[in-house]
């Protein structure tokens, strides 16, 4: 039986970590992913305010690692593929060290405490494996997406939530005020980078909370600790406003004001979207075959084993876990956005964790090999479905790339103005501005020209106000803004599709 505050061994999450850089690398792309992928390529290489909430800790952190990639001789959007790919390295061994933590507490179950070497070693293995090959995750591991980074963080948070609550668990243990600190830190740190994070730090830090009060070492100043500590990171939201009186060559149109400030951080734009769920076809096909699988039975499952097992630092890990997934499920049915599947990744690896625990009792219920067989198989049909799909996404993608740059190409005059109520227009504006692709053309979406910073620039540029003379009151009037700058602009304009 493990002593509570036994430290897991150092090798796993290391051969984890760059196991899974290497996997996500070879399966990696060379040219952007769709949605927001283009912009992000922009916000990494010109160091701009993306949109809401604008991830001030990714973009801070991922402009330094994409810039040296890039002085390394790597293209922009290989460099910041990458740094998805290195978001993925650390949320393997991130996870990793969480499920052995689980693990180490439910061998303090007399149950399972029998089982050890390679019965304990593919428990452990298997959660990170089903993790690494699911084709979500790959498809946010491989391309400039924050989810990587966002698992990566949560994960942290995770494996020390359980750490923590099995060193309390030991009398001896001391340095509550360091894990406080380091907790804040942490807790600061997810909601800086994407706020559904606090969906997960807030059942965390209770079961961190309730532990100590039991134990009897809880007081306040932890509490002032920790809060204290979550502004650091936090911080970095005024990176926003800094960027917002001194933009990139490309950002979001963010004011040098309180109020545009704070309606950007909060993501006001985005509240219409709240009160349904709204995904594409393909995309509820990919949530219902790809996390759904997962997700329902690992929280079910979950819960049976947390009531069930006699460890406390297991029992409140794995209620925490679950707890943060069940809120994460219920915000996403509640956010109608098209493209919702990269949202459950957390839900996926709190579900995915169960998977230890249940090899463990397969194994005492039935024999190891079949709890070896039972992984194996999971994972051989996983990979059979998740590998093939994402080389062909792969190529799917370089023809797309490829015909973005031919239209590009194709677009007659060298100097005016290009118009497309897409948010792919990025992409256009990632060939220009990052590769010096026909600097002479104007690339906007019209949409955007309601922000006054991008309406500003127009003029300046123009000499005229693309929407005067137009009442935007609903959103069918913006499809007037194109016809409104043709009918007044000295130079060519274009507006897509055409």
């Amino acid at each position: 039986m493990s002593a509570p505050h036994d430290r897991p061994a150092l090798l796993p999450p290391v051969v984890a970590g760059l196991g899974v850089f290497a996997l996500m690398a070879l399966l990696m792309p060379s040219t952007p992913a769709m949605g927001d992928a283009a912009e992000l390529i922009l916000a990494l290489a010109l160091a701009g305010i993306p949109h809401p909430t604008g991830y001030p800790l990714y973009v801070m952190a991922g402009t330094l690692f994409v810039r040296a990639a890039h002085a390394l001789g790597i293209s922009w959007v290989v460099a910041a593929n990458l740094w998805s790919v290195t978001g993925a390295a650390v949320a393997a061994a991130a996870y990793t060290r969480l499920v052995q933590h689980l693990v180490a507490a439910l061998e303090d179950d007399a149950r399972l405490a029998a089982f050890r070497g390679g019965v304990r070693a593919v428990a452990v293995a298997f959660p990170v494996i089903a993790l690494a090959l699911n084709p979500v995750w790959i498809d946010a591991a491989t391309g400039a997406e924050v989810y990587s980074w966002n698992c990566a963080l949560l994960a942290l948070g995770a494996a020390f939530m359980l750490g923590r609550l099995r060193a309390t668990s030991a009398a001896s243990d001391a340095g509550e005020t360091h894990a406080a600190l380091a907790w804040g830190l942490l807790c600061g740190a997810c909601a800086a980078h994407h706020v559904t994070s606090l969906l997960f730090v807030l059942p965390m830090t209770v079961a961190l909370v309730a532990t100590l009060v039991r134990a009897g070492r809880w007081r306040a100043s932890l509490a002032l600790t920790g809060v204290v500590a979550s502004l650091i990171p936090l911080a970095s939201y005024g990176w926003i406003a800094w960027r917002a009186a001194h933009p990139a060559p490309f950002q979001w149109p963010v004011e040098p004001r309180w109020s545009s400030w704070w309606f950007h951080v909060r993501a006001a734009l985005y509240t219409h979207y709240l009160g349904r769920f709204a995904p594409t076809v393909p995309e509820w096909t990919l949530i219902k075959g790809g996390l759904l699988v997962w997700i329902l039975p690992g929280m079910s499952l979950g819960a049976l084993f947390a009531l069930r097992t006699t460890s406390r630092p297991a029992r409140w890990g794995l209620l925490a876990l679950l707890g943060g997934a069940a809120l994460q499920v219920v915000f996403v049915v509640s956010y109608g956005v098209p493209d919702a599947a990269m949202y459950l990744l957390p839900a996926l690896l709190a579900s995915l964790s169960v998977g230890a625990p249940l090899l463990l009792w397969l194994a005492r219920r039935t024999s190891r090999a079949v709890a070896f067989a039972a992984a194996a198989g999971l994972v051989l049909a996983l990979a059979a479905w998740s590998v093939p799909r994402a080389l062909t996404e792969r190529l799917a993608l370089a023809r797309v790339d490829a015909g973005f740059r031919k239209a590009w190409r194709s677009i007659p005059f060298e100097r005016g103005i290009v118009l497309w109520a897409d948010d792919h227009y990025h992409r256009f504006l990632a060939l220009q501005l990052l590769e010096g692709q026909r600097p002479g053309l104007y690339m906007e979406n019209p949409d955007m020209l309601v922000w006054h910073a991008r309406r500003e620039a127009f003029r300046r540029r123009f000499g005229f106000d693309p929407l005067e003379g137009l009442s935007l009151r609903t959103a069918k009037d913006l499809e007037e803004i194109p016809t409104n700058v043709r009918r007044r602009a000295k130079v060519p304009v274009l507006v897509l599709p055409q």
